[in-house]
């Protein structure tokens, strides 16, 4: 809420290092905000009481609400010790830029208590009613119901850009269902495991009950952004970048926060193109406004396409994610409830070649390129 007029926000930003980066420099600060990006989320030391110099932290506070960027809190080294965490957010509580805690930071795959998310969430709201609380999981079901009893908003941060998911490179031992840990839990198909976990989290929720009684806790993607070291040979490109986001939204992702600040000057730069487009209010008013629904599609090795669409007052935003690296030299349609007027293309930013045309009761396009992303605001009659 802004001058007490309430604004609509799609988060869409990265964990940031602290003494890498962010520590001391409004220099930094401000062209992280020139980026596009609309939050910051500090990666704290690892104190178990005081993760940053509080001193040094008000200055930043300071610098934050002059630049207009929103805060998310982290406290994944503190979150357990109780008197800690009540000091930090006594303490920070009626900051302007403060937007969400961030309480644990993959419990399920660091094996914290089972009620420690719940203890941690309790202890917030009886000081802090208002901001909502969030959390990452790391794992695709272990204990999803007791670790998301403590939060309101439900990160993923499936990583399976360039890792083996069947052999960990980090201990030499075969991954399976059962055995092992290559980076990416329960990854099998790269870009189709970003859906996967995601639908499997709807579900999660829809079968504990909290869909039908409280409302489903929002999900927020965890796009990878980093690479070269660990588990991972390397770096996403800018094109899986873009895939990677894109199918975290497609599937109801109401934020993302990739892992890490600074990344590569590649990811850098399409990251912010992007952040560009997702954080206007044009685009923002359909993410928001609307759950993502599944779209039918034909043509263009169907398997390899993920389409969503959001319809808000007559027109329908639709993203057509294209997970294959090959191109296709052939027709497209993407299906739409009733019959299209005209189609705006919101990205890519630059298009060359063929463009998606209105047709009947759908949108076609003659080819695709190998990992093509198109978000399309299409008007109907």
């Amino acid at each position: 809420m802004t001058n007490s007029n309430w604004k609509s926000i799609l988060p869409y930003s990265y964990y940031i290092s602290w003494g890498g980066y962010l520590n001391g420099s409004t220099a930094n600060l401000n062209a992280f905000a020139d980026l596009g990006y609309n939050i910051v989320h500090p990666i704290p030391g690892s104190s178990q009481t005081e993760p940053f110099d509080e001193p040094e932290f008000d200055q930043f506070l300071d610098a934050l609400d002059e630049v207009g960027l929103y805060l998310m809190y982290d406290m994944r080294w503190t979150y357990k010790n109780l008197t800690a965490l009540s000091a930090q957010v006594k303490r920070l509580r009626s900051r302007n830029s403060l937007l969400l805690w961030y309480t644990a930071d993959e419990p399920d795959g660091w094996g914290d208590p089972l009620n420690a998310t719940t203890l941690a969430y309790d202890a917030i709201k009886e000081l802090d009613p208002y901001h909502p609380v969030s959390l990452v999981l790391n794992c695709y079901n272990f204990y999803f119901k007791e670790y998301t009893s403590g939060t309101d908003i439900v990160l993923t941060d499936p990583y399976p850009v360039a890792t083996n998911v069947t052999w960990s490179v980090q201990w030499n031992t075969p991954c399976n269902t059962t055995y092992g840990d290559c980076g990416c839990d329960n990854c099998i198909d790269l870009f189709h495991d970003i859906p996967r976990r995601l639908d499997a989290y709807k579900d999660y929720q829809e079968w504990l009950g909290n869909v039908e009684y409280q409302g489903p806790q929002p999900l927020w993607g965890v796009p990878q952004a980093f690479g070269g070291s660990e588990y991972w040979s390397r770096a996403p490109t800018a094109a899986e970048e873009v895939v990677l986001d894109m199918l975290f939204v497609n599937h109801g992702a109401k934020g993302l926060v990739a892992w890490t600040f600074p990344t590569t000057m590649e990811l850098q730069e399409v990251t912010s193109q992007l952040a560009k487009v997702l954080t206007m209010d044009q685009v923002t008013s359909y993410l928001l406004g609307a759950n993502a629904v599944q779209l039918d599609v034909s043509g263009g090795n169907a398997t390899g396409l993920d389409v969503a669409g959001w319809n808000v007052g007559g027109k329908v935003l639709v993203s057509v994610v294209y997970m294959s690296y090959d191109d296709y030299d052939g027709r497209v349609e993407v299906k739409l409830s009733g019959a299209p007027r005209s189609v705006e293309i919101l990205w890519p930013t630059v298009t060359n070649g063929a463009s998606w045309q209105v047709d009947g009761k759908g949108i076609v396009k003659r080819s695709l390129v190998g990992l093509e992303v198109s978000l399309l605001l299409v008007e109907m009659q």
